[in-house]
């Protein structure tokens, strides 16, 4: 379980490297892209979640969230979360906005978890469509405006519209 785990990632981390320096990602983030997944307090919950027999929600919640926090290209890690405590109305929180870089990584990770999911390296139908509960990925992740703007840019940049 561990093994294979540790395969996909490697698989995931090819493609995202491939993404990434057409993006214009830096080598250096790209290298460093994920590795958390492979601490302690993730790689065991991880591999369980994806690639074992039974669920652990509640490990793979707080491998979830530790992998987060310490992974600027995720949108979560750009929340201030001291508002948290002072707000009774959790849609009124917004993001801070995210340095070009670690959008760019953002955009080549969703593009390499694409890749290696379903063979293709477009994500325009994975952030459109809709999920479960009807609404699109993308209008559910927390983003600053000037973040959610730049990401389209960039989008609009590698699959333009004809």
């Amino acid at each position: 379980m561990i093994w294979t785990h540790i395969k996909s990632l490697i698989r995931h981390k090819w493609f995202v490297i491939i993404a990434g320096i057409r993006l214009g990602v830096p080598l250096w983030r790209l290298l460093v892209h994920d590795l958390s997944k492979l601490s302690r307090a993730e790689l065991r919950d991880y591999a369980q979640w994806f690639h074992g027999g039974g669920r652990n929600g509640l490990g793979f919640e707080y491998a979830w969230l530790h992998h987060q926090n310490r992974n600027a290209h995720h949108p979560e890690y750009w929340i201030e979360r001291t508002i948290l405590a002072r707000s009774a109305n959790l849609s009124s929180i917004t993001a801070l906005s995210m340095p070009e870089v670690y959008i760019r990584e953002m955009i080549a990770d969703w593009m390499g978890a694409s890749r290696a999911k379903t063979g293709s390296w477009d994500i325009r139908h994975w952030l459109i469509s809709p999920s479960f509960h009807g609404a699109s990925r993308f209008s559910k992740m927390r983003f600053h405006d000037s973040t959610r703007v730049r990401i389209w840019e960039i989008l609009d940049g590698i699959y333009p519209s004809n």
